[in-house]
């Protein structure tokens, strides 16, 4: 019960929700100094009512009604759609991630913790894994320190939905105009 209090409570921070003052400094400090990607994870999990996965952190990060989701988040430097893919440096990784057939999430944050975006779409509608693929065929050592990074321009032809956006906080973020014109045509 205390942490699904907790979750909520960051949950409201990050959305820019009221919440009790005596948390706030607290929730404030932690999400604009540690708040880990699984932490923000679990946040975009809870905003769009999803079920929380308990499968290790090599598993999916959530499930919409028994289907995989993975779930990535980048924060504003400036936000642009991107996704980095730990752990995912073997061809036998790159076919499971294919065959579990997930929903994609992708979350933009602010510096500050607050959440502007979460998109989403079929994972393997989208050039994300041709281009995972392509960037560990290219490294000449493949060690579990390969961290593949993606856009939103691998996200290609797929039919990406809109399913929260923040104009507050995309107003005082950075945002590649590029990516912005996206997410306007999602919505």
């Amino acid at each position: 019960m205390m942490i699904q209090d907790c979750l909520k409570g960051y949950t409201a921070y990050a959305k820019g929700e009221t919440i009790d003052d005596a948390i706030y400094p607290y929730v404030r400090h932690v999400l604009e100094n540690f708040a880990s990607g699984e932490l923000k994870e679990k946040i975009v999990t809870s905003v769009l009512g999803y079920e929380q996965s308990n499968d290790s952190i090599h598993g999916e990060d959530a499930l919409n009604n028994n289907r995989p989701v993975e779930i990535k988040c980048e924060t504003a430097t400036p936000l642009c759609g991107a996704a980095a893919w730990t752990s995912t440096n073997t061809d036998i990784k790159l076919q499971k991630l294919f065959e579990s057939d997930q929903e994609f999430v992708l979350a933009g944050w602010t510096k500050k913790g607050r959440l502007v975006y979460i998109i989403s779409c079929n994972l393997n509608d989208t050039d994300i894994i041709v281009k995972i693929s392509d960037k560990i065929h290219k490294h000449r050592v493949r060690t579990s320190n390969l961290t593949p990074k993606t856009t939103h321009t691998q996200l290609g032809d797929a039919d990406v939905k809109l399913l929260y956006f923040n104009q507050k906080y995309a107003d005082e973020t950075e945002i590649s105009k590029p990516f912005l014109e996206k997410l306007r045509n999602y919505g």
